[in-house]
């Protein structure tokens, strides 16, 4: 039987080369082929990409073509929103998958009050609510 999660011994479902068992959401799917993406990339963990020259770049690039908030339209955005983590996005070949946010619709749109919002779903209804109604 597969070794698990913690050592333990599990039946899992390979998710692209991911292990993937019975304690796994449906939920971490997108976080789980997220670390695929960053590992091929030489990354260990997503905060060594965020802590990375590349992101610094992409970040400012993202940055410099919005003067207002992607979201609200009304603030200078501060922060940079993946919308998803495709290879090209995560390289910075392709920047369709990023938004500019200022931070309190980051803020918003990744937390529901103190807890972070852990669902690729529920973070893009939040998006799409805040755009609706700014």
């Amino acid at each position: 039987m597969p070794r698990g999660k913690y050592g333990r011994s599990r039946r899992g479902v390979i998710v692209k080369g991911f292990r993937r068992g019975p304690w796994t959401q449906d939920s971490e799917i997108h976080f789980i082929k997220r670390d695929k993406v960053l590992f091929k990339m030489g990354f260990a963990s997503y905060k060594d990409y965020l802590r990375s020259n590349l992101w610094a770049s992409i970040r400012a690039r993202v940055l410099s073509l919005y003067k207002k908030c992607g979201c609200c339209r009304e603030f200078k955005p501060q922060c940079v929103h993946h919308h998803n983590y495709k290879p090209a996005t995560m390289k910075g070949n392709s920047i369709k998958g990023l938004v500019a946010l200022c931070n309190a619709c980051h803020v918003a749109i990744e937390y529901k009050g103190h807890v972070k919002r852990q669902d690729e779903e529920s973070i893009t209804r939040a998006f799409v609510a805040r755009i609706n109604v700014g």
